[in-house]
């Protein structure tokens, strides 16, 4: 008992007394053995992450050793970031460090200066963002902005300091850290989702491993180019420890000194695992010089990413190689309970593919597994690639772009010089290309890991190498003292800047081909990647030749056009227990556009604002809080009031009164306003959308990119098995949500963005100090008519690329927020299903081989593409479809593309829709005597409706009754263009494409001056009905020529794009030129103000807007109408049928003709209007019914 008490005491006290007896005074050997700790982290929030990462000389303790370091925020090493795809990080450089000796180009130097780089990011190599070649001196701060790409792929990277000369020193000291940009949960398979986060974070194991303590060695070690580069926070050479040596000695000495790779800052840690758990380990390998061959033995290794790409199928491997800079993340798993050593050793196997290279010898961390078995298993997929890596193996010689050689070797030289200077080129290739170059290595012995900014590389092959070689010690400092020989060992005659043949050795020399033969070489050879494997950092082994592909995109000077990247849907906010509170903040603020950088007024400043996603019944609360300054003065039916707003629920059955969908609200500059829309009920689930609505700014702010989606969800148990298959909840990964607007709008022939922007008076134009390589502004290349950029964005994206398998369905929900242009979309080779137009799914789900979207509409539409390819999502115009559309512009171009990769999958398109709700019941077969009001409703001439332009928001129309099914005739008078009319609160359901009799005007009438235009009859005579600007002695008595290439729409294919199926319902409808369309619906659940307007939204803002009230039941013969000044809109005689608003009778209209007297007037379906007799007003409405 007493023996065993003792041991026990003994066991128990032994660490602390080496805890305490180990220090600077008395140094002994690290012993590790720490649990493993993940450095301290730091994650975005709402898009954004902002940091100050502070370099000063801070207090270091390593175990027992306290060593003074240049540290990030005093931390060893510095904290991790975690983003996402399209985050804004930034990032205040604040260098406390004081003053340096001066230094050597091309040496150790410059201690003192910093910056940063963000190592795999792909990511713009120009201020503020990623450029290296920055200094941020002593005593400087800077602040970065790193825009991550809206499709940077999720992946394992890093950050450090980069200054020319001071690098190794810095990153050696600690300057250095890991950023991990993290996946969206739908691109994850479950396995992988498993062991990731954001779910699952226990289960990753990031590691920074870098050999910070590093004192003895036969090359450079910290300790060395701390004496070389003149720092004087060296360790204390004055202690002398209880060997009788200064502690610098002790850690210096090749017996008892140290150079260990570190994990986040700690020595050999332990990661504690269960038997049979899965763990993600995040490799980031920040050594100096050694490469690691890292072994798990008696453990599984399943490689899933290479610096930060993932591998196409992640696979089995029984080592993990990572040159210095590289990544690798790996699922790794220990069977049994046990000690498992991380260990990284060279291996005589493994040598022809590294050669010489060093390979760090050692113990890197262990694992313990103890515990409980458990059941995982390893991801056998991995998500898709963005579009900037694409396999670009098969691309045939004719896509190439541009070739180019980088040559290493000796030592120091790259493509046989020293760095000269940042704008020293040595190579100047095309954005958008695809460029193939051959990385070679001159050594004989040793490999060079070669490392790319800004983009991936693919590896295509590894060759035969035939080119020169250098001899291993050549290039020591003097710059002449080398030389360039082929293979057989004879002088070449293509040598180098500083050649000096007095200098060298004439040849021929001994070559020693040991490391010769990489094209032939077993590929599974560590020091190989595997052919078509993505990297940014690559081991050129000695004498090699490795052939690489890149896409060059994104980044660069403004001579360019845009698109290409991976889709990515806008940031997704749900509600939660039927309610979704959210603030949504409008303010000034920089919106990057791939390599444009311009300032728009944004929501919370996003671009375009976030989804909201709901429920039928939910409470949106939303505060909008603007932040914009004061504006000029504007003038009423103009482009006016750039910086007062509003917001718009574009769609949704909805009250249109304070505090929710009323847009005539404005809340001003440096105004809050509490919005609070409380859905109905029964709200039909669909996509719609949100905008700002401010009349007169309407056009400018949409076109800034205030706008955003509105997703309805359905509930599971209303959908069939095919429609839930791709819809959220349960499949939202199959949802391809697509905001469509004309975001970038500089050049074209109409109203754009940035001719409103001048209008408007907004002084947050593009530069146009900024001068491009062709010697014109930046804003004079915008608007040109043939460099300029006009395009349908898609969530805020140019062209984006949607990533499908063979035979998948994706449910499409797409809103045209564009401006003026409709959308006619064909996906030639796949096949498309309408589910929904304008949120409202159609009876039957129907193949169609077109989706036409006016403005401000939308359309739900299933996808499938059954074979492999790449296929446009292009809208244009189609001589076939123009007879319903007429002159009405319909955008030109390309909106997407469709990537069909991969294996094929079973799918089948849905055959039925969830039963519309009440307020949308077919109202197709109502008697006339259940209609309880009619009106017209007539477009044009442009800026026009009913005859006149927008007054104010109580001039109400028209005025009808709650609970009231309506009849309402939508006429266009013009004879070339179409508008697309958009109705509030409620949808109208399309009766009919009726023969239209009514009248017309010419196509230049109501260009400012509101009495300079009239309305004809189809014979070009003028009618007796006009408007109350009207000016006789302005306009042309006729008879004029009417162009009536546009006249049938009664009588034309129904299938053509530009009608709606009858039936359907809208809430924006495309009226044809010359047309007139019986539309109903159901005036029910709300009362106030309806809106109606062109949703051309330049038309709306210039006056093509108008108010109807909808009244408490029986109210609305109070003030049922207000005409044109005495002009009845959609009649060009007196006598022309006109609806009965006050009485509404079955049998006929009334129409007032003069003061006092009423018009009867017999009107059918199948007969012309007939007056019958004019009687006193007083006359009841039986006894002229008798």
């Amino acid at each position: 008992m007493w023996t065993a008490a003792s041991v026990l005491v003994l066991l128990c006290v032994l660490p602390l007394t080496t805890a305490q007896t180990c220090n600077n005074a008395n140094p002994c050997q690290f012993t590790g053995g720490d649990a493993y700790v993940k450095t301290a982290e730091v994650a975005s929030s709402n898009g954004v992450l902002i940091q100050t990462l502070t370099v000063d000389i801070s207090d270091v303790t390593i175990e027992w050793l306290t060593t003074q370091r240049r540290t990030y925020n005093g931390g060893f090493p510095g904290p991790t970031f975690r983003l996402k795809a399209g985050d804004n990080l930034n990032l205040k450089l604040v260098n406390n460090l004081g003053p340096q000796p001066a230094g050597v180009h091309n040496q150790f130097r410059d201690p003192n200066t910093t910056n940063l780089h963000t190592h795999g990011l792909h990511i713009s190599p120009q201020e503020p963002q990623d450029y290296v070649l920055l200094e941020v001196g002593p005593g400087e701060t800077y602040d970065y902005n790193f825009q991550l790409n809206a499709n940077q792929q999720a992946g394992t990277f890093w950050y450090h300091a980069h200054h020319h000369g001071s690098t190794f020193f810095q990153v050696a000291s600690g300057l250095a850290g890991l950023l991990i940009v993290e996946d969206e949960v739908s691109s994850m398979s479950a396995e992988l989702a498993a062991i990731s986060c954001p779910h699952n974070c226990d289960k990753e194991v990031p590691m920074l491993l870098g050999k910070f303590l590093d004192y003895n060695g036969e090359d450079e070690t910290f300790a060395s180019v701390q004496t070389d580069i003149g720092d004087p926070f060296t360790v204390d050479n004055t202690v002398t420890t209880s060997a009788g040596v200064t502690l610098l000695s002790y850690l210096t000495d090749q017996q008892t000194g140290v150079s260990a790779y570190m994990v986040n800052g700690q020595v050999r840690p332990v990661v504690t695992m269960q038997p049979g758990e899965i763990r993600r380990f995040r490799m980031v390998n920040a050594g100096l010089s050694g490469m690691l061959l890292l072994t798990i033995t008696d453990c599984e290794i399943t490689i899933l990413a290479y610096d930060g790409v993932y591998v196409d199928t992640p696979y089995s491997q029984d080592f993990i190689f990572i040159p210095t800079g590289g990544r690798c993340d790996a699922a790794v798993r220990c069977s049994t309970a046990g000690t498992y050593e991380i260990r990284s050793g060279d291996d005589s196997a493994h040598k022809p593919s590294i050669g010489n290279t060093d390979i760090y010898g050692g113990v890197i961390a262990t694992i313990e597994v103890t515990g409980s078995a458990v059941s995982m298993n390893f991801p056998t997929t991995t998500p898709a690639k963005p579009f900037y890596l694409r396999d670009l193996q098969t691309v045939p010689d004719s896509a190439i772009g541009g070739r180019y050689v980088v040559e290493l070797g000796p030592t120091s030289y790259i493509n046989r010089e020293k760095f000269t200077n940042a704008t020293y080129y040595r190579y100047n290739f095309d954005v958008d290309t695809i460029q193939e170059w051959i990385f070679s290595n001159t050594e004989q012995a040793d490999g060079h890991p070669l490392h790319m900014h800004v983009t991936h590389f693919q590896v295509i092959s590894y060759n035969t190498y035939n080119g020169p070689t250098t001899v291993q010690d050549a290039g020591d400092g003097d710059d002449g003292a080398f030389a360039y020989y082929d293979l057989n060992g004879n002088m070449c005659d293509q040598q180098h800047n500083y050649f000096d043949a007095t200098a060298i050795n004439a040849g021929p020399i001994t070559v020693d081909t040991t490391y010769f033969g990489h094209d032939t070489n077993d590929r599974n050879l560590a020091g190989y990647a595997r052919i078509g494997e993505f990297r940014d950092v690559l081991l050129i082994p000695p004498l090699a030749s490795v052939k690489a592909r890149f896409r060059a995109t994104e980044f660069h000077h403004v001579d360019r056009g845009f698109g290409g990247d991976a889709y990515v849907k806008t940031t997704e906010v749900a509600s939660s227990n039927g309610v979704l509170i959210q603030t949504l903040t409008v303010d000034i603020s920089d919106v990057t556009i791939e390599w444009l950088t311009t300032q728009r007024r944004t929501y919370n400043g996003g671009f375009p604002g976030p989804t909201f996603r709901l429920k039928a019944g939910d409470n949106l609360n939303l505060k909008l809080v603007n932040n914009l300054g004061p504006q000029p003065a504007g003038v009423h039916n103009q482009f006016r009031d750039p910086n007062t707003t509003n917001l718009h629920t574009h769609g949704l059955h909805i009250s249109p009164e304070e505090p929710q969908d009323y847009v005539l609200l404005e809340v001003g500059p440096g105004e809050t306003y509490d919005y609070n829309f409380q859905l109905n009920a029964n709200q039909q689930a669909g996509t719609f959308w949100y905008h700002a609505h401010h009349h007169g700014s309407t056009f400018f702010q949409v076109a800034s990119g205030l706008a955003g989606l509105l997703i309805v969800e359905d509930e599971v148990s209303s959908m069939s098995a095919e429609l839930a298959a791709i819809s959220c909840p349960h499949n939202c990964d199959k949802e391809v949500p697509m905001l469509l607007g004309k975001f970038i709008d500089y050049n074209g022939e109409d109203e754009t963005f940035a001719s409103v922007q001048t209008d408007i008076g907004d002084p947050f134009t593009v530069d146009n100090t900024d001068t491009t390589s062709a010697g014109v502004t930046l804003l004079s290349y915008l608007t040109d008519q043939q460099t300029g950029v006009s395009a349908y964005m898609v969530n805020g994206q140019v062209r984006p690329v949607v990533t499908m398998q063979p035979d998948e369905i994706r449910r499409f929900r797409m809103v045209n927020a564009g401006l003026s242009d409709m959308l006619l979309l064909t996906i030639t080779g796949c096949e498309i299903t309408i589910l929904a137009y304008d949120g409202v799914y159609v009876d039957t789900p129907y193949s169609q081989d077109f989706i036409f979207i006016p403005t401000g509409g939308r359309c739900d539409a299933a996808v499938r593409c059954s074979t492999a390819g790449t296929y446009e999502i292009r809208s244009g115009d189609d001589s076939a479809h123009k007879p319903s559309i007429g002159n009405t512009d319909v955008y030109g171009g390309v909106i997407a593309t469709i990537d069909v990769t991969g294996s094929a999958v079973s799918m089948n398109f849905p055959t039925t829709t969830p039963a519309k709700p009440f307020y949308l019941r077919d109202l197709q077969t109502v008697p006339d005597s259940a209609i309880g009001g009619r009106y017209v409703v007539e477009l044009g001439p442009t800026s026009y409706i009913n005859r006149e332009k927008f007054t104010n928001a109580t001039y109400y129309r028209y005025n009808f009754d709650v609970d009231t099914i309506q009849e309402w005739i939508f006429s266009n008078t013009e004879q070339a263009d179409g508008h697309p009319l958009h109705m509030h609160v409620t949808h109208f359901q399309v009766i009919s494409y009726n023969t239209y009799n009514g009248p017309t005007t010419v196509q230049d009438a109501g260009d400012g001056d509101d009495g300079a235009f009239a309305y004809y009859d189809l014979n070009g005579n003028m009618c007796d009905q006009q408007h109350k600007d009207f000016d006789a002695t302005t306009i042309n008595a006729g008879p004029i020529t009417v162009d009536t290439t546009y006249l049938g729409h009664d009588t034309n294919d129904r299938n053509l794009a530009g009608y709606a199926r009858v039936g359907e319902f809208r809430d924006v409808l495309l009226i044809p030129p010359l047309a007139s369309v019986k539309v109903r619906f159901k005036a029910t659940d709300y009362t106030g103000p309806y809106v109606l307007h062109c949703h051309i939204l330049n038309h709306e803002d210039e006056g093509m807007m108008m108010v109807t009230y909808c009244s408490p039941s029986g109210q609305a013969t109070q003030s049922p109408c207000e005409s044109s000044g005495g002009h009845k809109p959609g009649t060009c005689s007196s006598t022309d049928a006109y609806p009965d608003i006050l009485q509404n009778s079955v049998n006929g209209y009334l129409t007032s003709v003069g003061e006092g007297r009423i018009e009867v007037t017999y009107w059918h379906r199948m007969a012309a209007a007939q007056t019958l007799a004019t009687v006193p007003q007083s006359t009841s409405v039986e006894k002229l019914l008798e």
